[in-house]
């Protein structure tokens, strides 16, 4: 089993640079009396308490290994949490761990230079180990635009890793979350596949709003204005036979004129009409736009989508969602 033992190499001698990085980094810490010796000193003890769990009683150690983490930042404690997320089971948070002690490695200079490019060397190495034998799930995710976020497992997953083998566990169902200006939030599930097909985000619930008030705005004006319209061709109509009906007009032109401004006045009587109609409709959708557009923006209400559309045809104006 050439790959187990490799494997097991690769940690044998992590652990033995981390042992001796450790020891040197408490040296130096030690020769500095300063306001933070007794946080490194606590920092100290639960490492080494960790260290004398760790064969006998790995879950307390791990436990040990992150609260003197949590109280001192250090490379060699870091590696230790990367070890503890192997054991778990989570090799992809355990890669996360070891980047960030390798990170710190280069950052900080709490260790002797030899012992600081040893550590280096066997994160590295070790890490290469631990890729190789990672799980890999193929993402898919089209379009891929500007701003795309994607959130796998409630981890951010960098853009870097999609169309290629991402390393994650295949055994176990994944949830990917996407958001993307200009298109839905969208969730795909998978285990060795993951595909997913942003769809562009709905019109605006305030710019619904402002379109269905413009509509009414426009439909009550023309409605006005044809009633206006109608109310001139009955005085034209009344001019045409002053006797008050067309059987009292005095020649055939003036009767011809009569019914002609009675049927003007009609027809911008229907039209006013209607677009009355158009107008009280569209006024209502914008109020009731107006007043669910907090449940619009916040996109789902008791578990449920959100959706609308708002129309205009020959019937009038209509409003269709659910909610």
């Amino acid at each position: 089993m050439p790959h187990a033992r490799n494997d097991w190499l690769s940690r044998l001698r992590l652990t033995a640079i981390v042992l001796v990085c450790w020891t040197s980094a408490r040296t130096a810490t030690a020769q500095d009396a300063d306001a933070t010796s007794s946080v490194t000193e606590r920092a100290e003890a639960e490492f080494a308490a960790g260290l004398a769990l760790r064969s006998t009683d790995p879950a307390t150690a791990c436990r040990h290994f992150q609260k003197s983490l949590a109280l001192e930042r250090s490379a060699s404690v870091w590696v230790r949490v990367g070890e503890c997320r192997e054991q778990e089971g989570t090799p992809r948070q355990a890669l996360a761990d070891y980047r960030r002690a390798l990170e710190l490695n280069r950052e900080v200079n709490g260790y002797r230079p030899e012992y600081q490019a040893d550590l280096k060397q066997a994160i590295e190495e070790h890490l290469a180990t631990l890729e190789a034998r990672i799980p890999r799930v193929i993402i898919h995710v089209t379009p891929q635009p500007a701003g795309l976020e994607l959130v796998l497992d409630g981890e951010p997953l960098p853009l870097s890793t999609l169309d290629r083998p991402a390393g994650v566990n295949p055994l176990q169902m994944h949830a990917l979350v996407a958001h993307a200006p200009g298109y839905q939030a969208a969730t795909a599930y998978g285990r060795e596949e993951i595909n997913m097909t942003l769809l562009p985000a709905a019109a605006s619930p305030r710019l619904l709003t402002y379109v269905a008030g413009g509509i009414a705005i426009v439909a009550l004006a023309t409605a006005g204005g044809f009633y206006l319209d109608s109310r001139g061709s009955l005085r034209a109509r009344d001019r045409a036979c002053p006797g008050g009906g067309g059987f009292t007009c005095a020649s055939e032109a003036e009767r011809h004129t009569y019914e002609a401004r009675q049927s003007d006045a009609a027809r911008s009587l229907t039209i006013a009409d209607v677009s009355v109609g158009v107008g009280a409709g569209a006024l209502a959708a914008a109020c009731v736009l107006w007043f669910l557009e907090p449940h619009f923006r916040s996109g789902t209400r008791g578990g449920s989508t959100v959706t609308s559309r708002l129309a205009v045809d020959a019937n009038g104006l209509s409003l269709e969602g659910t909610w």
